[in-house]
């Protein structure tokens, strides 16, 4: 929503007199080539043009004035065209393209991760830098024992490296020797941070009753910061560090998980946090994700995906092959039936999953810690009856029973078959090229700009 901003009328009025007059002309011109089209629709054009509701809609006038409107991946151009836009697209269809993100591996492998650029050099013919395509030549080493060997080692190098940071930022020891589950992104409920919390919860009811149920050491890390007025997001970092204490400060999690939220959270932290990442969360509702860039930066350094079919999530998919990343979640088209008709029902999860439903509960009667007089309870009627007599937009607990039936996948290929893993982080670094924002220049030039390239 944010990104669909709107301004009241009468403020810009009032700020801007010269801009909304010409703002006001833009908007009877608009309406008038609508009117060609939709003659007969007046409801139509009134959703579509520049200044309606006593608002002026930003959107409306980026549609109504560019030569050129893209998505930043397949599935959003998609959602422009078959329901944000839909109108436009019908008429102007010529407007609409879909050219995806990209990434420099050049800050996100050779500044970030100079220990795996130098050896992707030492196996690729050409440079890397200039060149995303030359990423494909790491594929077949995917076999090498060696390469392979070498490969895991500039990842527990990487992870010694961000312990270290942690540890001199923070006063917080990790275990390198742990499974580096990640979650950094900007602090939003679509972006489900709060699912990863309740995950966390539900693995540690889980250890409480089964020691045995973690073998392998997992430190789950987050780094998010959350808009100044955004107070559900600011909440869920109270969450977060709720839940640290409560994990970190148990005896019988010693050995078996820890959380870290890592403070003050920027490019340059990022640069040391995402090469040490094993697992990379991108766990957003299926459909509000315009594209996500921290993905591809992920998997450019040999994290695997678990994630939702969301944005460039779906072509990240598409190019490593299903068996290498971990897809889990309803899809955007089923979240967007449920919201139409009406259909979701989170008591209907609380009520017959027993584990969800002990999770719910942890929030308003288990051992959190609380700041102050907060609680959780917020958090937990929002989960199970939502804001406005509208079910909970972000549909965390319809996803939550398939998030961890694929989580649990996730570690026991970690815990159980090392080598296979390896390979699979292999085949994601050598899928990146396609995410190099010089592929995304290379389009928009093609396909809008039209300008001669300078050697």
């Amino acid at each position: 929503s944010e990104a669909m901003e709107c301004w009241d009328e009468n403020m810009f009025r009032l700020l801007l007199p010269r801009i909304y007059q010409i703002i006001c002309a833009i908007n009877e011109k608009y309406c008038q080539k609508l009117s060609v089209y939709y003659s007969k629709e007046e409801e139509k054009i009134a959703q579509m043009a520049v200044i309606g509701n006593n608002e002026i809609r930003m959107a409306n006038l980026c549609v109504a004035l560019c030569r050129r409107i893209n998505g930043v991946s397949n599935l959003h151009a998609d959602i422009l065209k078959t329901r944000i836009f839909k109108g436009s697209y019908q008429i102007f269809p010529q407007k609409y393209l879909a050219i995806t993100n990209g990434i420099t591996h050049r800050r996100w492998l050779a500044l970030a991760n100079q220990g795996l650029y130098h050896l992707v050099r030492e196996y690729v013919k050409g440079d890397i830098l200039k060149d995303y395509r030359l990423f494909e030549q790491i594929l077949p080493y995917k076999d090498d024992k060696e390469f392979c060997k070498k490969y895991e080692k500039v990842k527990r190098n990487n992870k010694i490296r961000f312990a270290k940071y942690i540890k001199e930022k923070q006063g917080i020891e990790v275990n390198p020797e742990s499974i580096f589950d990640v979650h950094c992104k900007r602090l939003h409920e679509y972006k489900r941070q709060l699912l990863k919390c309740l995950h966390i919860i539900y693995i540690y009811q889980k250890i409480k009753k089964d020691p045995a149920y973690i073998t392998t050491p997992i430190t789950f890390i987050f780094a998010a910061k959350a808009a100044p007025g955004y107070a559900r997001a600011k909440e869920i970092i109270r969450l977060i560090h709720s839940i640290q204490e409560m994990v970190n400060k148990d005896p019988d999690m010693d050995g078996k998980i820890q959380v870290v939220f890592v403070e003050n959270y920027c490019v340059s932290v990022a640069e040391i946090l995402i090469p040490a990442a094993d697992i990379s969360e991108q766990i957003s509702t299926a459909g509000m994700e315009a594209s996500g860039t921290g993905n591809m930066k992920f998997m450019m350094n040999g994290a695997l995906t678990i994630g939702t079919m969301d944005g460039a999530n779906i072509e990240i998919a598409e190019r490593v092959g299903q068996e290498n990343i971990f897809i889990f979640g309803d899809s955007a088209e089923g979240n967007y039936n449920k919201k139409m008709y009406h259909t979701y029902n989170p008591g209907i999860i609380f009520e017959n999953h027993p584990g969800i439903r002990d999770v719910c509960n942890c929030l308003i009667e288990g051992n959190l810690l609380r700041y102050g007089n907060r609680k959780y309870s917020e958090i937990y009627q929002n989960l199970l009856f939502g804001e406005y007599g509208e079910a909970d937009p972000y549909y965390i607990l319809a996803d939550f029973p398939s998030y961890i039936e694929t989580y649990e996948k996730v570690y026991h290929l970690y815990v159980d078959h090392k080598d296979e893993w390896i390979n699979k982080a292999i085949v994601n670094t050598a899928k990146s090229g396609y995410f190099s924002s010089d592929r995304t220049i290379e389009q928009y030039n093609e396909k809008i700009w039209n300008l001669k390239p300078v050697k």
